[in-house]
């Protein structure tokens, strides 16, 4: 057969900027083509049998590699030669290199196959003749219609299993699936097929599940998601919705955008419009679908003055004004919070209207309604987006609008600036309850404004809308818009305080040695007080989770708190700390099996700081390996940590040059990934060292001290085992790791040694390879901690005895080893 019927089916051969009309033309194109093929394949007439486009293809929006569904109907009476057909439809097109699904069906068949398999009978309900006898889709329309209307409730109920649930904005947002992709605007259309047997969004309004501007918003979000779907697909040349990171910027390029900041903030934000259309809509479609449309509603219910409950959403009162009463939609929003309701569509979109481009005062009634808001927990995050969709949060803050769907394109952050605020505040609320500790939830009640630690959780981040660091900028600007909402200067200065030092407490924690008392006594007098110190531990809780999984661990919580515990300490003035070197020694020599005369040749001549870092547990276990390590070189031992999932690997031996290098490579090559290390090295030469590892179970605990024992006796080579490491598969750096910026910190860290902290791509052998250049250049590191955010990775040594300069020499040699090697980048 002639392969001409497939000619013009390449999309790049359409020279038109991806977006719906780009969409049309590709779909125009493919029903020519079918058109053709029929009418060559059936050149007397197509009596008898019908092309019909389903799904995505039946719809009209065609993206240059979406897959190209139909349905052959057939007359029953009619049977003969249809394979002959299929193959004059479909070759041309897979010959083309398009994804053709299709099935040969009668309308009856259609109608079986809906009822056996409900998930799949949404595509059918987008449908539209191509080619062929329209009788036949008459039929099937009736049949179908017929079935809905008996099988409604079993239909919603299908796509409501299906729908996704979560806010919008997220790094990497599937175009389709996620909250507010195209999916839950196709979820609309389908319920209106069900319910009003017509599947449009102008059904939809005619029944008043839906708004005028609503179906204007919803169109426009529509218009920006396939736009950018269409690019996605021109840009990857393969089918995909999800928009990852590594093409943000071809993809922004192909739609004229300057860049992937621009790209996700505008895809985020069409992906909210349609959030809340469909989560306002939704519920009432489900309970019209299960009950009948002519179902008892429940009488209405004044929850707040002017604020109505009506047929489970919000309303306000037809005699109110928002403008003139400006604490009223925020009060409708804390009711709807309250209530576990959504504003209604009438409310919702009588605040939009009244607000846009109006400039609300604050008062009494406004601030409370604030702050239940914030304080709602789990709720916090829809109420909070619903007060930025209405206008109420714009109105109120004039610069909000610098804030709202403001991608923070990092390798942690899973969420947009005022989502991850959101969020944030919903964590404090949930700490407060004590979902992951009761002693987190004596701090909050124990709080004194526990208000100005809902409004620092809500505020924390606000500095990123602005140049400058964020936190020092974020303190002043959250500070004035507490005092512009009328709070009084005192829990605004509390505020700033939060805000300006919201990643203080957890960069002490992974960053800095806490061990050192002169890094306690800065950071207790950065705080002030206890009441700062709790407010901000819940907050640096709150924070990381809101972040994502990869900036929380029970790992990094643990130095946390011990951070906390130290700090506090300090501004109690307590003479006698929990884990002082006095306490240490005393515990350690209790606990020995025989007494002091069992710790004493390992404590003598070891410096104040092994004391000050090592608990009476870890000294035992240096005790015991000092005492049988005879003639070896090296001796180590193993035993769990302290917190879940992590074990600690004791080391004694001659101090040289490589040691800490060495240990690291035989834990990496070893599965085992390096948390914390801390070197000491008595006045005779004996090196007293242990690390932190995530534990990977007794076989690679072994193998490590194996490897690490062959070394000391010049066997063996830890650099090929995190090599060999390096080279499996999973090893791969993720795609994320292009968005890691490469810096190096020096600081001397008010103590008496050098901190310099390397921020690099996160990858296996990362900390071998510094503390193996660290000790080629013949450095002496006192101690190390490392720490991951997804797929950035950050790495801390403390160098003894070192000045600024020294550690600057040493800083930009790390930073050229911290580059990963070429096999290790991801080319997805």
């Amino acid at each position: 057969m002639s392969s001409q019927p497939a000619a013009g089916l390449d999309p790049a051969a359409i020279q038109a900027p991806p977006d719906t009309a780009w969409c049309a033309a590709w779909t125009a194109r493919v029903d020519q083509a079918l058109r053709t093929n029929l009418a060559a394949a059936r050149p007397h007439g197509a009596a008898g049998v019908a092309v019909v486009a389903v799904g995505g293809y039946g719809r009209g929006d065609l993206c240059p590699a979406s897959d190209i569904d139909v349905l052959l109907l057939y007359d029953s009476g009619e049977p003969h030669g249809l394979d002959e057909l299929v193959r004059a439809l479909c070759y041309p097109l897979w010959d083309a290199g398009l994804e053709v699904g299709h099935a040969v069906v009668t309308p009856k068949e259609v109608v079986r196959t809906a009822q056996a398999h409900t998930d799949r009978a949404t595509s059918l309900l987008t449908r539209r003749l191509v080619a062929g006898d329209r009788g036949l889709v008459d039929e099937l329309d009736g049949r179908l219609q017929r079935w809905l209307r008996r099988h409604r409730g079993k239909v919603m109920e299908a796509l409501d299993t299906d729908a996704s649930r979560g806010p919008a904005g997220w790094l990497e947002p599937d175009l389709k699936r996620d909250p507010g992709g195209l999916r839950s605007l196709q979820r609309l259309r389908w319920a209106a097929a069900c319910l009003l047997g017509h599947g449009s969004l102008d059904a939809l309004v005619g029944a008043r599940f839906l708004g005028a501007g609503e179906r204007k918003d919803l169109v426009e979000a529509e218009a920006v998601l396939l736009a950018a779907r269409c690019a996605l697909h021109r840009v990857e040349a393969r089918p995909g919705d999800r928009l990852r990171v590594d093409l943000h910027a071809d993809v922004a390029a192909d739609l004229g955008l300057a860049d992937g900041d621009e790209l996700l903030a505008r895809t985020g934000l069409a992906m909210r419009l349609v959030t809340h259309a469909h989560e306002r809509a939704w519920p009432r479609l489900r309970w019209d679908a299960s009950q009948g449309r002519r179902r008892r509603r429940p009488a209405p219910r004044e929850l707040d003055d002017g604020v109505w409950l009506v047929d489970g959403q919000i309303e306000l009162a037809g005699n109110r004004d928002p403008v003139a009463e400006p604490s009223l939609g925020l009060r409708a929003i804390a009711a709807a919070a309250s209530a576990n309701a959504r504003l209604g569509r009438g409310a919702a979109e009588r605040l939009r209207r009244t607000l846009a481009g109006q400039r609300l005062a604050w008062d009494r009634r406004a601030r409370q309604a604030l702050l239940a808001v914030l304080g709602a927990g789990p709720a916090a995050p829809r109420a909070l987006a619903e007060a930025d969709h209405v206008g109420v949060l714009a109105a109120l803050l004039p610069d909000w609008p610098r804030v709202r769907g403001r991608p923070q394109r990092n390798p942690f952050h899973l969420y947009d600036l005022d989502t991850h605020l959101a969020e944030t505040v919903a964590w404090v609320g949930r700490l407060g309850e004590g979902e992951l500790d009761c002693d987190h939830a004596a701090r909050w009640r124990g709080l004194e404004d526990p208000e100005a630690l809902l409004l620092g959780a809500w505020l924390h981040d606000v500095g990123k809308a602005w140049d400058g660091d964020h936190s020092a900028v974020g303190a002043e600007i959250a500070g004035d818009w507490v005092r512009y909402m009328g709070f009084g200067e005192r829990r605004a200065e509390r505020v700033a305080t939060l805000v300006g030092h919201h990643l203080l407490l957890a960069d002490a924690a992974t960053r800095r040695d806490i061990d050192d008392p002169e890094v306690i006594a800065e950071l207790a007098g950065a705080l002030g007080d206890t009441e700062a110190l709790d407010a901000l531990l819940l907050l640096s809780l709150a924070d990381s989770r809101a972040t994502g999984p990869s900036a929380c661990s029970p790992w990094k919580d643990a130095l946390l708190g011990s951070a906390y515990l130290r700090v506090r300490a300090r501004l109690h003035d307590d003479a006698v700390t929990p884990g002082s070197p006095e306490e240490t020694a005393v515990a350690a020599r209790g606990a020995s099996a025989d007494g002091a005369s069992f710790a004493e040749p390992l404590l003598a001549g070891l410096p104040r700081r092994y004391l000050v870092a090592a608990s009476p547990r870890q000294v035992l276990a240096h005790a015991e390996l000092l005492a049988r390590r005879g003639e070896e070189p090296l001796a180590c031992d193993w035993h769990d940590g302290d917190v879940a999932g992590t074990a600690v690997m004791s080391v004694v031996a001659d101090d040289r040059v490589g040691l800490l290098a060495d240990c690291a490579g035989a834990l990496t090559g070893c599965d085992l990934d390096l948390l914390d290390a801390r070197a000491v090295t008595r006045a005779d030469g004996l090196a007293v060292d242990w690390f932190t590892v995530t534990d990977a179970g007794p076989r690679a605990r072994q193998e490590a001290a194996q490897a690490l024992r062959a070394a000391a006796h010049g066997h063996g080579d830890v650099a090929e085992l995190v090599a060999a490491r390096e080279r499996r598969r999973d090893a791969r750096l993720p795609r994320e790791a292009a968005l890691v910026e490469h810096e190096a910190v020096v600081d001397d860290d008010r103590g008496e040694q050098v901190r310099v902290e390397i921020t690099a791509p996160s990858a296996p052998g990362l900390v071998f390879r510094l503390a193996r250049a660290a000790a080629d250049a013949g450095w002496s590191v006192s101690g190390l901690k490392a720490t991951s955010l997804g797929a950035q990775a950050r790495v801390v040594f403390f160098l003894a005895g070192a000045d600024d300069a020294a550690g600057g020499e040493l800083a930009a040699l790390l930073q050229r080893e911290a580059v990963p090697p070429r096999h290790l980048r991801s080319s997805a």
